[in-house]
């Protein structure tokens, strides 16, 4: 149950997200299926911790968050013809729920029309094996500060929390 304010001893979240960017400098967001835990909501690629990224008395966010962006568009980190590099970026805190965020920046060597095709094939695979796709859609956004506030402006998706504070930090 989400509630609306929260007390220092509070149960915390944490989950890891990323900020793609293409070669041709745009940042990729993805939209919810209606299966997932945030049906149609707009956002980065990313998700909760489970068992597997936890390394002895660590949280392995790194493991987390390659494997999330493998489960959700086929794209393995290790793959140096598409991935130029995957580092930590930013920690975010609060927002509506109260998580803590731990948000990665993934620059490509590909531009927006490899990324859709990669995409696209990876989403009629998952649909081929009998799977519904995590994401749905992709928005690209150019990476400029004027493009972002113009998307911030206008796009009237529902978005996580992470969203804009990321993307105007990302532009600033």
């Amino acid at each position: 149950i989400y509630k609306n304010t929260y007390t220092k001893h509070d149960c915390r979240v944490i989950y890891t997200s990323v900020l793609i960017e293409t070669s041709d400098k745009k940042f990729i967001l993805g939209k919810m299926n209606t299966g997932t835990a945030f049906p149609h909501k707009l956002g980065f690629i990313g998700g909760g911790i489970d068992k597997n990224d936890i390394k002895g008395n660590s949280l392995d966010l790194e493991h987390n968050i390659k494997k999330e962006i493998f489960e959700e568009l086929g794209i393995d980190v290790r793959n140096k013809s598409i991935v130029k590099e995957l580092k930590p970026y930013l920690l975010k805190n609060g927002g509506e729920n109260n998580f803590l965020s731990a948000i990665f920046k993934l620059d490509l060597l590909i531009d927006e029309n490899k990324f859709r095709s990669i995409f696209n094939n990876y989403n009629q695979r998952l649909i081929s094996e009998g799977e519904e796709p995590e994401i749905k859609s992709l928005t690209f956004i150019q990476a400029d500060r004027k493009s972002v506030n113009e998307f911030i402006n206008t796009d009237t998706s529902e978005k996580d929390s992470n969203v804009i504070p990321t993307l105007i930090a990302a532009t600033s």
